[in-house]
């Protein structure tokens, strides 16, 4: 809600609007400025008054002004916590408490938040990039992924516009530099070893088999295939219902203990992350065989377990990297076989919009710039046909 004395007030459109009085050459003007909530008009308006020295603009805006709370910025961030995680998964929460604690926290936490500039954070993140890893490759500190670090830039550019927000101190006289994206080529299975793995999911009905034959035909992640229960798969209509995901959370129970000791953190099943992932796959034939002699042998509720409760996604991909070796199988990361689902969904064109309905992406581009690599084979047969 707007403070009294701003001059900032919600228009009948829906939008927000923010009042100032500008003097231009000696000529006192009216000037208003538009958002869509009390937050960002807010934030429009603060950065107005800092482009804007004090001979164009009245009232100017100073350091003296923001309240002097003498904030940390440790203290900041956990407000901002506070007031965010109505909108954070408990799995995110768990992401930005990590970050928070062994990276940022360390650098920025005793600092007034007053203090803090684009440049203090730009050397932080340029560290972090190049040797900011906990553990170390060959004596040496390992580097984090750009991912990684535009994600903690993220984090602490949240929590200076929330104090900006809030009044504790001015904005940033200049951006945050993020570093680029990491360009990475993704693995799919060699010809060989899909075909190795297909004729082998035709012998076994284990668990892990069932697993891998669901990644192969209908690209679901790891998480989603732990939490996969027989009741998300209509036989009838051949559909698996994607609704739920193994995430790991703070523990928040001290009663919850592992070999004795109170575990920092929990697994359990939740709802996606994001809405595109809660989505419906259809089951081709092969994969159909495979689940229904599955459900026949099956003795829990959960596809790929043994037991009465889910499993964990790191005691799968053991067991999976167990299958790969013991079947002389090149051992790949689990996601590999996502990747490889993708990339024959494309050779058997399938339109990139159905495709990424099925991997539950947000949009298209995703889909093709980190999912989607086309074979040499698939380019080279593309191209023949500018000979036709």
């Amino acid at each position: 809600m707007a403070r009294k004395g701003e001059n900032i007030h919600k228009r009948k459109d829906g939008r927000w609007e923010a009042r100032i009085v500008i003097t231009i050459n000696g000529v006192k003007k009216t000037k208003s400025i538009y958002a869509r909530s009390y937050r960002d008009v807010k934030a429009k308006l603060l950065h107005f008054y800092a482009d804007h020295p004090m001979t164009e603009c009245q009232p100017f805006r100073t350091a003296a002004d923001f309240q002097a709370t003498g904030k940390t910025f440790s203290q900041v961030a956990e407000e901002w916590f506070l007031s965010n995680k109505m909108n954070q998964k408990a799995s995110t929460q768990l992401k930005y408490h990590h970050m928070f604690d062994n990276h940022i926290l360390p650098a920025f936490g005793n600092t007034p938040v007053t203090d803090i500039d684009e440049y203090s954070v730009n050397s932080f993140l340029a560290e972090k990039k190049a040797k900011g890893a906990l553990f170390s490759k060959g004596g040496k500190t390992a580097p984090l992924s750009s991912s990684y670090v535009r994600t903690m830039g993220i984090l602490i550019r949240s929590v200076i516009s929330y104090a900006v927000m809030k009044n504790y101190r001015n904005i940033l006289k200049a951006p945050i530099t993020m570093p680029a994206e990491d360009r990475k080529t993704v693995d799919v299975l060699s010809a060989k070893d899909l075909t190795n793995i297909t004729q082998l999911l035709q012998e076994e009905l284990s668990g892990t088999v069932v697993g891998i034959a669901i990644a192969l035909n209908a690209g679901l992640r790891i998480g989603e295939i732990c939490a996969l229960r027989w009741s998300d798969i209509d036989f009838e209509a051949r559909i698996i219902h994607v609704r739920h995901t193994i995430v790991r959370v703070k523990n928040d129970a001290p009663e919850y203990r592992i070999n004795g000791k109170t575990a920092k953190t929990k697994l359990i099943v939740d709802t996606p992350k994001t809405k595109t992932s809660l989505r419906d796959i259809p089951v081709n034939s092969r994969l159909l065989a495979i689940l229904v002699k599955a459900k026949e042998n099956s003795c829990s509720d959960y596809v790929i377990s043994d037991k009465s409760t889910f499993l964990s996604p790191r005691t799968y991909e053991y067991r999976y990297h167990k299958f790969l070796q013991n079947n002389g199988i090149t051992d790949t990361n689990f996601h590999v076989l996502r990747h490889t689902f993708s990339t024959r969904c494309v050779e058997a064109d399938v339109d990139i919009k159905s495709l990424s309905e099925m991997l539950g992406h947000s949009n298209v581009s995703t889909t093709l710039n980190i999912y989607v690599h086309s074979s040499m084979e698939l380019k080279r047969s593309h191209l023949e046909k500018l000979m036709s």
